[in-house]
């Protein structure tokens, strides 16, 4: 006679958890697969698949061999998560391919979360495909009208930031209305960002499409961004950044070193932006020390008069900058170029608009 065993229904989640985990503890196979509804989330686009994110987070970083998890082809309300390591295993893979994460409103984020999806501490983690919706659009609305404490000048979350994490693929991501920065890299390593699209209206504010800070050895390729504010901004402490095949625009282009709010902040050094196309873009300043910075076969259109500003720190002049092939037009007129604080050298190439670092002021 058959034995039937009753589970209480609360202990569902719970049961499928430790199953799950113990398939991946007990397989020899090399990439073990799990989905996000193994664990309770719902593809309507209303239920909140935090918790079940989490929990699929938790069984692939306890397991002792690589994790693929699986983000099925629908639409998931993702409340606000982070993800944290050290992890078991150094290679987890997100396979987003058809899926799209809605963040919550504004109004329904906590004011202290920075981000709505953070990974601190992790190494080896992809995130492949997938659309990332930040639904921005009332948060920049709320900021522009009101002074309200939901949507000051400084809060609104980034959408997508690794901090303090070590061998990172992000590709063929879609990010788009982000209510402040599309993706942050902070006090990271060995990252690479390939095939991203980034997308924000030209007057969204504070939405840079890229952030690093205080990282090495990251390497942005074939990616296109359309934004309201810094397509690429480097901050303090960046080393190794490598820019390559980039389309930005509108946006305010490549901002290197432009924080400079403390007294002592680290440099930037080793840039190369190559083979790059910017089209109706502005540029800023730089607050801190900027060398080995390179510039090659770039072109584009500019959206103001000076179509290449080297305004650097008068404390802590810019150095070693390198030009080469560059041709930047104006819509209506001829583009110029200004420098401060700058000592650089133009090595090959036509040079347009014509730049002399001996004559910066």
């Amino acid at each position: 006679m058959a034995t039937v065993i009753m589970v209480n229904s609360s202990l569902l989640p719970l049961l499928i958890f430790f199953i799950v985990l113990l398939q991946l503890f007990s397989s020899t196979s090399a990439v073990n697969s799990i989905t996000i509804e193994n664990f309770g989330a719902i593809g309507d686009g209303i239920t909140d698949a935090g918790p079940a994110m989490l929990a699929a987070w938790s069984a692939a970083c306890t397991s002792l061999v690589p994790v693929d998890i699986l983000v099925p082809r629908k639409t998931y309300f993702l409340t606000s998560v982070v993800l944290n390591g050290p992890c078991n295993n150094s290679l987890i893979t997100f396979q987003m391919e058809g899926s799209t994460l809605l963040a919550p409103d504004y109004k329904d984020t906590k004011l202290s979360s920075d981000y709505w999806i953070r990974f601190n501490g992790v190494q080896g983690v992809s995130l492949i495909g997938g659309f990332l919706d930040g639904k921005g659009s009332d948060f920049w609305k709320c900021k522009a009208s009101t002074n309200t404490a939901s949507c000051l000048p400084n809060t609104g979350a980034s959408s997508l930031g690794f901090l303090n994490s070590k061998d990172i693929l992000v590709q063929k991501l879609t990010s788009s209305d982000s209510k402040l920065f599309h993706l942050v890299f902070l006090s990271s390593r060995n990252v690479t960002l390939d095939h991203v699209t980034i997308k924000a209206p030209g007057d969204s504010p504070n939405t840079d499409g890229i952030h690093v800070q205080g990282s090495t050895q990251v390497l942005i390729q074939d990616t296109g961004i359309m934004t309201g504010d810094d397509c690429i901004s480097v901050g303090p402490g960046t080393q190794d950044l490598q820019i390559m095949r980039v389309n930005c625009g509108p946006g305010h282009g490549i901002s290197i070193g432009s924080l400079g709010k403390g007294a002592i902040e680290a440099g930037v050094e080793g840039v190369l932006v190559r083979n790059s196309t910017f089209s109706g873009s502005t540029n800023g300043d730089s607050g801190v020390k900027v060398s080995n910075v390179t510039y090659s076969n770039i072109v584009g259109t500019s959206a103001t008069p000076i179509a290449m500003n080297f305004n650097c720190s008068t404390t802590v002049p810019c150095e070693e900058i390198i030009l080469e092939a560059i041709n930047l037009n104006l819509i209506n007129g001829q583009p110029t170029s200004f420098c401060h604080s700058a000592k650089g050298t133009v090595r090959a190439g036509v040079i347009s608009p014509t730049i002399n670092f001996n004559t910066c002021t």
